[in-house]
C-alpha cells in the first residue's frame, strides 16, 4: 500500500508538472496579444492551436502499439511541455508566429504523452479505490494547470515573458523520478472486460455516453480556464489577479474531487455526479455577476468544488465503461479526444466573443455542465447507473519485464 502511495504521488507530480505549462497561455493571452501583434480571435485561436494539438495526440498516443509497462513515454513528454516558456525568448511581433506555432506544437505534443499513459500507471494501483486514485491524478493536473495560470501572471506582471524560462527546469523532477521509483503501467488487452472496483460495483455504462458528457464537461472548464484571467482584466484586475482565480478555482476542485471520490466509492458514482452538476452552476452564475468586486473569486472555491469532480468520474467510469475500444484507447479518448473537441468549440466562439463581449462566452460555461446533467439523465437511466457490476475476472495485466 505505502509502495503504491508512492507511485500515485510520482504520477501526480508528473501530471502537476505537464499540465503547469498547460495552463500559461489563457493567463498571459493579453500579453500574448500585445507581444505578438494579434486580436483577441488570433490569441485565442493560438490557444486553441495548442489544445487541439495537446488533445489529439492523447487520442493518437491512445492507439499506438505501446504496450510496455515503463514510464519512459511520461519522461519523454515530460521534457518535451518544459519547451513552452521559451516563447518569453521570442522578439516582438507578427513575423515569429511561425516559431511561436511551432513551440506549441512540440510542447502540447509532450504534455499529450503525459495523459494516457499516466492513467495507466494509475490503474496499476489495485490496492487504492478507483474512485481516490483517479481523482487524485485528475484533480493533480486541474492544480498544476490552475498553478501555471496563476506562476505565469505573477512572472509576467513582475519580470515580463522573458521570465517565464525559469519555469523550464522543473520537468527534470517528475521525468527522472518516475523510472528511479519504479513507476509500472497497467496493461490490457484489446478485446478484454475491465474488473470492477475494489469495494463497490461501478456502473458498466456505455462509453458514447460518458464520452459525450465529458465533452460539455471539458468545455466549461476550457472556457474557465481560457478567459478568466482576460475578463478579469477588462473589469481592471491585474494579470495576477485573474491568474489566481483560476488557481482558487482549482484548489475548489482539488479538494471537492477528493471529497466526492470517497462519497462516490462508498454512495455510488451516478448519485455523486448527478448531485456535483446540480449544486455548482449557481455559484458559477453568482461570481460572473459579482466580477468586478475582488472577493467574488472566492466563489470560484466554491464552484470548483462542487463541479470539478464531474470530469475525474467521468474517467473513473471510463475504466469500466463497456466499449469496443481497449483501456488505453479508452483513456486517449476521454482526456483527449473530449478536452479536443472543446478546444475546436472556443476557437469557433471567438468571434461571438469579440461581437457581444466575454461574459456571454463565459455564461455558456456554467450552461454546458447544466447540458451534461440533462444529457446524463435522459441518455443513462435505462442503464441502471447504480447497478453494481458483477465480478469479473481482472484483465489487467504487469508485464515481469
Amino acid at each position: 500500500m505505502f509502495r503504491q502511495a508512492v507511485h500515485l504521488f510520482a504520477l501526480m507530480a508528473a501530471h502537476i508538472t505537464g499540465d503547469l505549462f498547460g495552463g500559461m497561455l489563457g493567463a498571459i493571452l493579453p500579453v500574448l496579444c500585445v507581444h505578438f501583434q494579434l486580436s483577441l480571435s488570433g490569441g485565442l485561436l493560438h490557444i486553441t492551436f495548442f489544445i487541439i494539438v495537446t488533445n489529439l495526440f492523447q487520442v493518437i498516443a491512445g492507439h499506438l502499439p505501446f504496450n510496455s509497462d515503463k514510464p519512459w513515454i511520461i519522461s519523454a513528454g515530460l521534457v518535451a511541455a518544459a519547451l513552452l516558456p521559451l516563447i518569453g525568448l521570442l522578439p516582438a511581433g507578427a513575423p515569429n508566429l511561425l516559431i511561436l506555432g511551432g513551440l506549441l506544437f512540440l510542447s502540447g505534443l509532450g504534455i499529450a504523452l503525459i495523459h494516457p499513459d499516466g492513467l495507466r500507471g494509475v490503474h496499476r494501483l489495485d490496492k487504492i479505490p478507483s474512485s481516490v486514485s483517479t481523482a487524485c491524478f485528475m484533480v493533480s493536473g486541474f492544480v498544476g494547470f490552475s498553478a501555471g495560470a496563476w506562476l505565469s501572471g505573477a512572472i509576467v506582471d513582475r519580470h515580463g515573458l522573458s521570465g517565464l524560462v525559469w519555469l523550464t527546469p522543473l520537468c527534470l523532477i517528475p521525468a527522472v523520478g518516475l523510472p528511479l521509483l519504479g513507476v509500472r503501467l497497467a496493461v490490457e488487452p484489446v478485446n478484454s472486460t475491465p474488473a470492477p472496483d475494489n469495494n463497490i460495483g461501478v456502473p458498466r455504462l456505455p462509453f458514447g455516453h460518458l464520452f459525450v458528457m465529458a465533452t460539455l464537461v471539458a468545455t466549461a472548464a476550457t472556457l474557465l480556464a481560457s478567459l478568466i484571467p482576460t475578463f478579469l482584466n477588462h473589469h481592471g484586475h491585474s494579470l495576477s489577479f485573474g491568474g489566481r482565480a483560476v488557481f482558487l478555482f482549482g484548489i475548489g476542485g482539488a479538494v471537492g474531487s477528493l471529497f466526492w471520490g470517497f462519497v462516490a466509492h462508498h454512495k455510488g458514482y451516478w448519485n455523486t455526479l448527478r448531485l456535483s452538476l446540480s449544486l455548482g452552476p449557481p455559484f458559477l452564475i453568482a461570481f460572473l455577476l459579482m466580477a468586478k468586486h475582488a472577493s467574488a473569486v472566492w466563489i470560484l472555491v466554491a464552484a470548483g468544488f462542487t463541479l470539478y469532480t464531474s470530469y475525474p468520474l467521468l474517467v473513473t467510469l471510463s475504466r469500466h465503461a463497456s466499449s469496443q475500444f481497449n483501456l488505453r484507447q479508452r483513456m486517449g479518448l476521454i482526456v483527449g479526444g473530449a478536452w479536443g473537441i472543446a478546444g475546436l468549440l472556443l476557437i469557433s466562439l471567438g468571434p461571438i466573443g469579440e461581437r457581444f463581449g466575454l461574459p456571454v462566452l463565459l455564461h455558456l460555461a456554467w450552461l454546458s455542465y447544466f447540458l451534461a446533467l440533462i444529457y446524463g439523465l435522459v441518455t443513462l437511466r435505462k442503464s441502471g447507473p447504480e447497478s453494481p457490476t458483477k465480478p469479473v475476472k481482472p484483465t489487467l495485466h504487469h508485464n515481469k519485464s
